[in-house]
Protein backbone atom coordinates (compact mmCIF):
# COMPACT_ATOMS: atom_id res chain seq x y z
CA UNK A 1 0.00 0.00 0.00
CA UNK A 2 3.16 2.43 1.04
CA UNK A 3 4.39 1.62 -2.80
CA UNK A 4 1.28 2.53 -4.70
CA UNK A 5 1.41 5.91 -2.91
CA UNK A 6 4.67 6.76 -3.44
CA UNK A 7 4.69 6.07 -6.99
CA UNK A 8 3.07 8.96 -7.91
CA UNK A 9 6.12 11.37 -6.80
CA UNK A 10 7.78 10.26 -10.12
CA UNK A 11 5.47 11.71 -12.40
CA UNK A 12 5.54 14.64 -10.20
CA UNK A 13 8.55 15.27 -10.92
CA UNK A 14 8.91 14.80 -14.16
CA UNK A 15 5.93 17.51 -14.51
CA UNK A 16 8.26 19.67 -12.35
CA UNK A 17 11.19 18.95 -14.88
CA UNK A 18 9.07 19.87 -18.12
CA UNK A 19 7.55 22.94 -16.95
CA UNK A 20 11.42 24.20 -16.30
CA UNK A 21 12.06 22.80 -19.74
CA UNK A 22 9.08 24.95 -21.63
CA UNK A 23 9.91 28.02 -19.59
CA UNK A 24 13.25 27.76 -20.78
CA UNK A 25 12.13 27.33 -24.34
CA UNK A 26 9.56 30.46 -23.88
CA UNK A 27 12.19 32.31 -22.92
CA UNK A 28 14.16 31.28 -25.56
CA UNK A 29 11.42 31.52 -27.88
CA UNK A 30 11.12 35.54 -26.66
CA UNK A 31 14.96 35.91 -27.24
CA UNK A 32 14.98 34.80 -30.60
CA UNK A 33 12.33 36.97 -31.93
CA UNK A 34 13.55 39.83 -30.17
CA UNK A 35 17.03 39.89 -31.91
CA UNK A 36 15.21 39.46 -34.81
CA UNK A 37 12.71 41.59 -34.72
CA UNK A 38 15.87 44.44 -33.90
CA UNK A 39 17.29 43.04 -37.23
CA UNK A 40 14.47 44.09 -38.80
CA UNK A 41 14.28 47.35 -37.48
CA UNK A 42 18.01 48.40 -38.53
CA UNK A 43 17.50 46.91 -41.57
CA UNK A 44 14.28 49.27 -41.94
CA UNK A 45 16.24 52.14 -40.70
CA UNK A 46 18.58 51.38 -43.21
CA UNK A 47 16.51 50.89 -46.22
CA UNK A 48 14.69 53.86 -45.21
CA UNK A 49 18.23 55.97 -45.99
CA UNK A 50 19.40 54.23 -48.85
CA UNK A 51 16.13 54.75 -50.41
CA UNK A 52 16.30 59.04 -49.88
CA UNK A 53 20.30 59.05 -50.05
CA UNK A 54 19.79 57.48 -53.65
CA UNK A 55 16.64 59.61 -54.61
CA UNK A 56 18.66 62.73 -53.94
CA UNK A 57 21.58 61.73 -55.78
CA UNK A 58 19.16 61.02 -58.70
CA UNK A 59 18.24 64.90 -58.44
CA UNK A 60 21.74 65.46 -58.14
CA UNK A 61 22.67 63.82 -61.43
CA UNK A 62 19.54 65.46 -63.01
CA UNK A 63 20.14 68.90 -61.91
CA UNK A 64 24.12 68.63 -62.68
CA UNK A 65 23.45 68.43 -66.15
CA UNK A 66 23.40 71.54 -68.31
CA UNK A 67 20.15 73.89 -67.97
CA UNK A 68 20.03 73.64 -71.77
CA UNK A 69 20.29 69.55 -71.84
CA UNK A 70 17.96 69.50 -68.76
CA UNK A 71 14.99 71.17 -71.01
CA UNK A 72 16.11 71.39 -74.52
CA UNK A 73 13.61 67.79 -74.57
CA UNK A 74 11.41 68.52 -71.45
CA UNK A 75 10.33 64.48 -71.53
CA UNK A 76 13.79 63.41 -70.88
CA UNK A 77 14.42 65.63 -67.70
CA UNK A 78 10.53 64.57 -66.66
CA UNK A 79 11.06 61.06 -67.35
CA UNK A 80 14.46 60.51 -65.46
CA UNK A 81 12.37 62.79 -62.35
CA UNK A 82 9.45 60.20 -62.82
CA UNK A 83 11.36 57.46 -62.64
CA UNK A 84 13.42 58.66 -59.34
CA UNK A 85 10.37 59.15 -57.57
CA UNK A 86 8.87 55.73 -58.43
CA UNK A 87 12.13 54.16 -57.25
CA UNK A 88 12.03 56.36 -54.22
CA UNK A 89 7.78 55.09 -53.74
CA UNK A 90 9.01 51.23 -54.23
CA UNK A 91 11.90 51.72 -51.44
CA UNK A 92 9.44 53.29 -48.80
CA UNK A 93 7.14 50.34 -49.71
CA UNK A 94 9.87 48.02 -49.31
CA UNK A 95 10.84 49.88 -45.88
CA UNK A 96 6.64 49.45 -44.97
CA UNK A 97 7.13 45.66 -45.91
CA UNK A 98 10.29 45.17 -43.15
CA UNK A 99 8.17 47.42 -40.64
CA UNK A 100 5.03 45.53 -40.77
CA UNK A 101 6.97 41.74 -40.58
CA UNK A 102 8.61 43.48 -37.24
CA UNK A 103 4.92 44.51 -36.44
CA UNK A 104 4.09 40.93 -36.42
CA UNK A 105 6.86 40.11 -34.23
CA UNK A 106 5.84 42.54 -31.39
CA UNK A 107 2.46 41.37 -31.49
CA UNK A 108 3.32 37.92 -30.81
CA UNK A 109 5.77 39.00 -27.83
CA UNK A 110 2.98 40.86 -26.45
CA UNK A 111 0.29 38.44 -26.93
CA UNK A 112 1.69 35.35 -27.55
CA UNK A 113 -0.26 34.90 -30.66
CA UNK A 114 -0.33 35.32 -34.09
CA UNK A 115 -2.41 36.91 -36.89
CA UNK A 116 -2.48 36.62 -40.29
CA UNK A 117 -4.01 40.55 -41.16
CA UNK A 118 -0.03 41.56 -41.65
CA UNK A 119 0.87 39.16 -43.80
CA UNK A 120 -2.52 40.51 -46.40
CA UNK A 121 -1.01 43.92 -45.97
CA UNK A 122 2.85 42.45 -47.01
CA UNK A 123 0.96 40.89 -49.93
CA UNK A 124 -0.82 43.91 -51.46
CA UNK A 125 2.46 46.09 -50.46
CA UNK A 126 4.41 43.64 -52.26
CA UNK A 127 2.26 43.82 -55.66
CA UNK A 128 1.61 47.17 -55.60
CA UNK A 129 5.74 47.64 -55.48
CA UNK A 130 5.16 45.32 -58.61
CA UNK A 131 2.82 47.41 -60.31
CA UNK A 132 5.39 50.23 -59.61
CA UNK A 133 8.54 48.43 -60.99
CA UNK A 134 6.71 48.01 -64.37
CA UNK A 135 5.56 51.69 -64.02
CA UNK A 136 9.17 52.94 -63.80
CA UNK A 137 10.01 50.52 -66.58
CA UNK A 138 7.40 51.34 -69.10
CA UNK A 139 8.54 55.31 -68.19
CA UNK A 140 12.08 55.17 -69.51
CA UNK A 141 11.27 52.70 -72.21
CA UNK A 142 11.34 54.03 -75.68
CA UNK A 143 8.28 52.88 -77.43
CA UNK A 144 9.54 52.78 -80.64
CA UNK A 145 11.75 50.09 -79.76
CA UNK A 146 9.46 48.13 -78.14
CA UNK A 147 8.90 44.93 -79.26
CA UNK A 148 4.86 43.95 -79.06
CA UNK A 149 6.27 40.53 -76.91
CA UNK A 150 7.41 42.84 -74.60
CA UNK A 151 4.25 44.85 -74.13
CA UNK A 152 2.20 42.38 -73.76
CA UNK A 153 4.71 40.77 -70.81
CA UNK A 154 4.29 43.96 -69.23
CA UNK A 155 0.41 43.55 -69.27
CA UNK A 156 0.55 40.15 -67.64
CA UNK A 157 2.83 41.58 -65.12
CA UNK A 158 0.36 44.38 -64.25
CA UNK A 159 -2.73 42.80 -64.55
CA UNK A 160 -1.30 39.66 -62.47
CA UNK A 161 0.15 42.00 -59.76
CA UNK A 162 -3.64 44.08 -60.08
CA UNK A 163 -4.74 40.69 -59.48
CA UNK A 164 -2.98 40.18 -56.15
CA UNK A 165 -4.37 43.00 -54.85
CA UNK A 166 -7.63 42.81 -55.62
CA UNK A 167 -7.66 39.09 -54.19
CA UNK A 168 -5.89 40.23 -50.97
CA UNK A 169 -8.15 43.40 -50.61
CA UNK A 170 -11.35 41.36 -51.08
CA UNK A 171 -9.44 38.53 -48.19
CA UNK A 172 -8.64 41.46 -45.98
CA UNK A 173 -12.10 42.75 -45.84
CA UNK A 174 -13.79 39.27 -45.65
CA UNK A 175 -11.90 38.04 -42.76
CA UNK A 176 -10.09 41.04 -40.90
CA UNK A 177 -13.80 41.50 -38.82
CA UNK A 178 -12.98 37.96 -37.87
CA UNK A 179 -9.85 38.37 -36.89
CA UNK A 180 -10.50 41.62 -34.90
CA UNK A 181 -13.33 39.64 -33.18
CA UNK A 182 -11.20 36.92 -32.42
CA UNK A 183 -8.39 39.44 -30.56
CA UNK A 184 -11.09 41.41 -28.78
CA UNK A 185 -12.29 38.20 -27.12
CA UNK A 186 -9.08 37.21 -26.48
CA UNK A 187 -8.10 40.11 -24.69
CA UNK A 188 -11.00 40.07 -22.73
CA UNK A 189 -10.24 36.32 -21.42
CA UNK A 190 -7.00 37.55 -20.70
CA UNK A 191 -8.08 40.02 -18.61
CA UNK A 192 -11.18 37.68 -17.25
CA UNK A 193 -7.66 35.49 -15.76
CA UNK A 194 -5.73 38.19 -14.56
CA UNK A 195 -8.75 39.54 -12.26
CA UNK A 196 -8.37 38.07 -8.64
CA UNK A 197 -10.33 35.20 -7.45
CA UNK A 198 -10.36 34.01 -11.23
CA UNK A 199 -11.34 30.24 -11.68
CA UNK A 200 -10.03 28.73 -14.99
CA UNK A 201 -11.32 25.13 -14.22
CA UNK A 202 -15.10 26.92 -14.10
CA UNK A 203 -17.37 25.78 -16.15
CA UNK A 204 -20.69 27.69 -16.86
Amino acid sequence: MANMLAKPDKPQRATWGNARFIRFLEFTDSAVYAMVGASFLIAAIASLCYGIAKFAYSLWIISSGSVTSLFADPSVGKLSAATALITLVSDLLLTLIIMEVMGTIVHYLRTRATTLKPFLFIGIISATRGVLAVGARLSVINFQTLTAQQFLDSMIELGVNAGVIIALGLSLRLIGRFLDDERSADIESRGAEAQPGFDSSAKV
